[in-house]
């Protein structure tokens, strides 16, 4: 958390959410969402939105978890590309090469 000169006002945190790792409890997986005003909350015009989401699913897959949130990432975008992106989230819950540790 930043405090004094140059520290956000009031409540700038969105979601939070927290993961144990099933193979070893002494492992924990936080992510934090930011809600300033100038993030890019999940928009589609986002030029690292097919990495970000990749990223995303990996770091929740590892911890537990068997899902992610997509919606204005995926449903923002021609059906096409919406549609490559849901598959390669897709493909990290069904690979075994990322797995838990």
């Amino acid at each position: 958390m930043v405090f004094g000169a140059g520290a956000a006002t009031g409540n700038q945190l969105g979601r939070i959410d927290i993961g144990i790792a099933p193979s070893d409890p002494n492992v924990m997986y936080a992510q934090v969402q930011s809600i300033a005003t100038n993030n890019n909350s999940g928009g589609a015009s986002g030029q690292n939105d097919f990495s970000d989401a990749i990223a995303t699913a990996v770091i929740n897959k590892r911890a537990g978890g068997t899902g992610i949130i997509s919606g204005r990432k995926v449903f923002q975008r021609s059906m096409e590309e919406g549609i490559t992106l849901l598959h390669a989230i897709q493909d990290v819950y069904l690979s075994p090469a990322v797995d838990v540790p």
